[in-house]
């Protein structure tokens, strides 16, 4: 496992110049495979009044040896998903201290679900991953 710290200091440079590629970064950290994620929407409130936490996140696992797409496997450049978290009652909290917690929530369920791409698992009834709860707080 690499620090994001090494990360950031590889591709620091980047914010002026051309971004460095996928593998690029890999060997300057030296990894072996890079997952790369890439966190499209993150919000609370959708329609910036009810407590509807959802993000969109793309996913793609690189081999820096080869610099070939391990995953998604198909001809698919990403692999997309959405979650929601079930709609609550009531607003969006406006204190920090209520912001904060229902995004870390959503944060850490992103982070379980990012996790849960890449582990092995049985479908169950009702197309549910066994052993998996994306509600799971």
């Amino acid at each position: 496992m690499i620090s994001c710290e090494a990360v950031e200091s590889v591709t620091a440079a980047d914010r002026w110049g051309k971004p460095m590629g996928i593998a690029q970064v890999g060997e300057a950290v030296k990894a072996d495979i890079v997952i790369y994620a890439v966190i499209d929407a993150f919000t609370l409130s959708p329609d910036g009044g009810a407590l509807a936490p959802q993000r969109t996140l793309r996913v793609k696992v690189i081999d820096v040896p080869t610099r070939k797409r391990l995953y998604p496997t198909d001809e698919r450049e990403w692999h997309t998903s959405q979650v929601a978290v079930p709609r609550r009652d009531g607003a969006a909290p406006r204190d920090q201290g209520a912001l904060v917690k229902e995004e870390r929530l959503l944060a850490e369920r992103t982070g379980r679900y990012l996790a849960y791409v890449f582990v092995d698992h049985d479908i169950v009834k009702e197309n549910r991953i066994h052993g998996y709860n994306p509600n799971n707080e």
